[in-house]
């Protein structure tokens, strides 16, 4: 490793213990004064930077002002001033350029940059040579600077760049986060005056429902609203008939004078045009003249609850009681409350006017035999002061629940504003009108109102009432829309339809029909049906239909016709018969709908029945055929016949990391070129998942079949380009030959697949030619299988342990579970068996046996006061078959102490999608469960791995250690490895450890933790509790490097 690689490795380590204390202290901290202070420290006792310094933009001064520094270089901020004056040389250094710009600011060599001239005098002093400035934000505006200085050049890589920038940013959270703690405090206070202003609206509400004089409730109220906002001047204004009505009342709540006519028409106007609230320091330009304002004038206006206005208050108020919109608002929800009241009070006044008037017409209208009701035209909302009995019948609405509304209120959410517009119009215009409304009756339901309303005049022409005459003519206008609908259904059907007389003479078609088979209505209209036959058809089949059709009155089933393009096509057909009221026949209908997609789907059932549905290449069904079709003809030509198995290698890695999408566009592309690469004799299929069969028929000799596999097999190792990657595969494959092979069927194939196979388990990227000897070996293969499963169930099997040692001071940190098959032929080794279990899932249930077994001899040691954790080897399959995380919680429910193992995984397990691998790793670690990398340093996921997982330990290959006295290379990784371990607080193990020379050097490096012969060999339980004992009584850790 280079020493500029060191060095950066080593400021990565100081910045990332940086970092994480810098989180810990924002966790602890409630201000920012005291964050500031302890980042400075924190910066250079973690960091090691020879000066650390905050500071903050002084608005007032334009300059940036120290807060907070830690270091040598205290002295150095007394030195210097940093101002934001762009005009001055001091603001163009990288503490004012970082905090305008946002941008971190760099300096690699203090005494050669530009930027920093004003200030290399006093750095030189310091030490210091390189530096950055980071910008702190709060509440999204840049407010500070962050300043580090290191005492060497070129301090600040792009990685510690971004280590500082993050660093910056977790700081500009804490403070936006002391901010919102003051903003909560604000918001109780507040709800606090929230609730006080609520407590009196409710004692105002109170009040003026109690009154029954619109006047005096806004005579009361106003008096209440100065009381409230402590106004100089207040007044309100009521719309009475029309016509406004205005009070003014003085501070001391005396009446004031009332205006003049016009000035009060013009306050009416103004009034009508502002419908919301106002507030100002000074009165709106076009508002109709008023005294002078002297404070806040404040307009709020007063709506009726069907959102009609009624009148205003008017005050001006000291700027202290009004303060902001939502003082506006609680003035706007008070004066809410009164209009209520004002509205029972109007309503009161004008039922007394009205109830003269509605006896004169009572006795009229009760006899009257049509829904009949009369509305008060000279009041705003046009209410309702009388209703008929028939009304009450037809609304469902007594007499009692429809006086006082208007008739709106037999109208829903689904009422037509453009129909009321033209009411409002007529009515206003004094005019009889006619229209058509959606009513609904007191039950919900609706009616079809066909309502009729004339004005009713006194002697001098004005419109006091509105006589509303009412019609349901809802079921007139459902059987007009359900023939509309039937109509609309007829053309928008998706099937074709077509409607024939007695004679059979068409006169209507839909436009699906037209669709269909091109004719339109006038190309068929007076024809026969026949003008659509296709010819396919013999006359029985007609006659059998006809007689169908006359016997029964209906018929269906499948025809081809002919369509105007000339187009051949397959519908089904359904003809009834339509009978007046003697039974003679008047229409024939026949519906029909086009089969095509229906057939194609058939053909492409049929074909997805013998090929595979990805890439359209014969399945096993198809294959097997030919391949019977092929041995018949091979036989009766005295020809051979050849047959290939090929496997793709690695395909399951390529669905994990590239995704599914990507291996099904490579299963194709492979396809293909296999396609290509074969004689038009020649056929391939696809088995299954990434296994394809080839059958080589009329075949001379094995050379010929040779030359051909070998052609196949470059066109296939071509790489590929798939979605912007590029994609190498190798293949392996199994080829046996027929009748050289001279087995059946079923046996051929199964050859090909055992020669397939042995080359897989060679290597792979090869073709092996199927022999017996194969055969032999997977029964071999098979037979261990069995063995071990019986091992398993005879309990064959023992674990046996080596301890890990800490070389400085002797503790045994752990002890690696290690398998031990005790055969009748004599103890078997790891080596011996475990490759014929690896990849089979007979190793899943193996590593249960072996976690089980591991965690029952650490609860036996731990009762004996031996508290030792035991390292277990998970198997690939095991921990990437999503059983794992389930057994180990099986284990812990049945009361075993989990925190007792750890897991050692290599890097052939971590080839599996990341994501899965990291909830396991999760999972594992949640439960009290350590993770170890094994055989660390020898793969391409070692260093990604470390940094993803945060494993507990690292375990070193011992290959390093083996050639390390002659090979500087093995030497550095050694050294990188352990430094590596430190800066993730892992636990490094050097494995494998035999000699006392091999100790002393990695002893030299650092090393403390180590394991192998030279401390001992694996040991059975009983002998590693007599060796803990000797151990440690002899102290022989302090004579393991004496030997040679």
């Amino acid at each position: 490793m280079s020493r500029h690689r060191t060095q950066s490795y080593r400021h990565l380590l100081s910045l990332y213990a940086t970092l994480s204390q810098v989180n810990q202290s924002i966790l602890r901290t409630n201000d920012a004064d005291t964050l500031f202070r302890k980042i400075c420290r924190i910066s250079t006792e973690y960091g090691h930077f020879r000066f650390a310094w905050i500071g903050i933009h002084d608005t007032f001064q334009q300059e940036i002002r120290p807060v907070a520094w830690s270091g040598e270089g205290a002295k150095y901020l007394q030195e210097i001033r940093i101002f934001l004056d762009p005009e001055r040389p001091e603001s163009l250094g990288p503490a004012a350029t970082a905090l305008r710009t946002g941008k971190p600011q760099v300096i690699h060599d203090f005494f050669r940059d530009s930027r920093t001239i004003p200030w290399v005098g006093s750095a030189r002093r310091y030490g210091f040579r390189s530096s950055i400035g980071v910008a702190i934000s709060r509440g999204g505006k840049n407010i500070g600077v962050l300043n580090l200085y290191a005492g060497e050049k070129s301090y600040f890589g792009r990685p510690e760049q971004q280590l500082v920038r993050e660093m910056a940013l977790d700081i500009s959270f804490a403070l936006d986060y002391f901010d919102s703690k003051d903003a909560r405090l604000t918001a109780d206070r507040q709800l606090q005056s929230h609730r006080e202003r609520l407590s009196f609206l409710l004692e105002e509400t109170l009040k003026n429902n109690r009154q029954h004089d619109p006047r005096q409730i806004l005579r009361a109220f106003s008096r209440s609203a100065h009381t409230l906002t402590g106004s100089t001047r207040i007044a309100f204004g009521i719309f009475e008939h029309g016509s406004l009505a205005r009070e003014d009342f003085s501070s001391t709540g005396d009446s004031l004078p009332e205006l003049p006519p016009p000035e009060r028409e013009r306050i009416a106007s103004w009034a009508r045009t502002h419908r919301q609230a106002y507030r100002s320091d000074r009165l709106s330009d076009d508002h109709p003249p008023s005294p002078p304002v002297n404070g806040t004038w404040v307009h709020i206006p007063v709506f009726g609850a069907k959102d009609n206005y009624l009148g205003f208050l008017e005050m001006i108020c000291p700027e202290a009681y009004i303060k902001s919109d939502p003082d506006i608002a609680f003035l706007s929800a008070l004066t809410a409350q009164i209009a209520g009241s004002l509205e029972n009070a109007f309503l009161l006044q004008a039922l007394s006017i009205s109830e003269s008037r509605l006896r004169i017409f009572q006795k009229t209208f009760e006899s009257a035999t049509v829904p009949l009701c009369i509305c008060d035209a000279l009041r705003q909302d046009l209410p309702i002061i009388f209703a008929n009995e028939h009304f009450s019948r037809v609304t469902g609405y007594p007499l009692e629940e429809t006086v006082g509304k208007n008739c709106r209120f037999l109208q829903g959410t689904d009422r037509d504003q453009e129909e009321r517009e033209y009411i409002r119009t007529a009515l206003a215009a004094g005019k009889p009108i006619r229209t058509i409304l959606r009513n609904y009756r007191k039950d919900g339901s609706l009616f079809i109102n066909e309502l009729s309303i004339f004005p009713i005049t006194d002697p001098d022409g004005t419109i006091t009432h509105f006589l509303g005459i009412q019609n349901d003519i809802t079921d007139t206008l459902s059987l007009r829309k359900n023939r509309e609908i039937a109509s609309q259904v007829f053309d928008m059907a998706s099937d074709g339809i077509l409607l024939t007389d007695s004679e059979n003479r068409i006169i209507l078609v839909n436009r699906a029909f037209t669709e269909i088979t091109g004719y339109s209505l006038e190309d068929v209209q007076g024809k026969n049906p026949s003008v659509l036959a296709s010819g396919r058809h013999d006359s029985f089949f007609y006659q059998a239909m006809w007689n169908e059709l006359l016997t029964v009155g209906y018929w269906q089933g499948e025809l081809w016709n002919r369509k105007k393009s000339g187009e051949v096509y397959p519908e089904w057909l359904s003809i009834s018969t339509r009978k007046n009221g003697d039974g003679t026949v008047e229409n024939y209908i026949g519906i029909f709908h086009d089969l095509t997609g229906v057939k194609e789907s058939e053909e492409r059932i049929a074909f997805l029945a013998y090929h595979d549905p990805l890439t359209g290449l014969p399945n096993r069904v198809l294959l097997r055929d030919r391949l019977e079709y092929a041995i018949l003809q091979s036989t009766r030509r005295n020809r051979k016949l050849g047959l290939l198995l090929i496997d793709l290698d690695g395909f399951k890695n390529v669905n994990d990391l590239l995704g599914h999408h990507t291996g099904d566009q490579l299963l194709v592309e492979v396809s293909r070129r296999m396609t290509q690469g074969i004689r038009t004799s020649d056929s391939v299929g696809r088995m299954g998942g990434d296994e394809f069969l080839v059958i080589f028929p009329d075949l001379h000799d094995l050379n010929e079949l040779s030359s051909i596999i070998l052609r196949l097999m470059e066109q296939i190792h071509r790489p590929y380009e798939i979605d912007g990657q590029s994609i190498i595969l190798t293949t392996s494959g199994g080829v046996t030959l027929y009748p050289e092979d001279h087995s059946g069927l079923d046996d051929l194939v199964r050859h090909a697949d055992i020669a397939m196979y042995s080359a897989k388990n060679r290597g792979k990227n090869r073709v092996h030619y199927y022999e017996l000897s194969m055969e032999t070996e997977l029964r071999k293969r098979e037979n261990f299988k069995q063995e071990m499963i019986r091992a398993l169930k005879e309990n064959d099997l023992r674990l046996v342990y080596q301890p890990q040692v800490d070389i400085l001071n002797g503790e045994i940190i752990g002890v690696e579970a290690l398998l031990r098959w005790y055969h009748q032929d004599g103890i078997r080794y790891p080596g011996d068996f475990l490759g014929f279990v690896e990849n089979d899932d007979l190793s899943v249930a193996l590593g249960r046996w072996v976690l089980k077994s591991a965690l029952e001899q650490h609860d036996r040691w731990k009762s004996n006061g031996m508290d030792i954790r035991i390292s277990v080897n998970i198997f690939p399959r095991h921990f990437n078959g999503g059983t794992l995380v389930g057994d180990l919680a099986s284990l812990g429910n049945s009361g075993f102490d989990l925190s007792g193992i750890a897991l050692e995984i290599t890097e052939n397990t971590l080839v599996s999608d990341l994501a899965d691998i990291q909830k396991t790793v999760q999972s594992c670690k949640e439960q009290g469960i350590q993770i170890s990398l094994d055989d660390f340093g020898t793969g391409y996921t070692s260093l990604t791995m470390v940094r993803i997982l945060r494993p507990d330990s690292l375990k070193v290959d011992q290959s390093f250690i083996r050639e390390s006295s002659d090979n500087e290379g093995n030497r550095s990784i050694l050294e990188s490895i352990l430094k590596i371990g430190e800066g993730f607080h892992a636990c490094v193990i050097q494995e494998g450890v035999e000699k006392a020379s091999e100790l002393r050097m990695i002893r030299e490096m650092g090393y403390r933790h180590i394991q192998g012969f030279l401390v001992s060999r694996p040991l059975l339980p009983e002998d590693l509790e007599l060796f803990f004992g000797v151990w440690r009584k002899n102290r022989l850790w302090k004579k393991l490097g004496e030997s040679g």
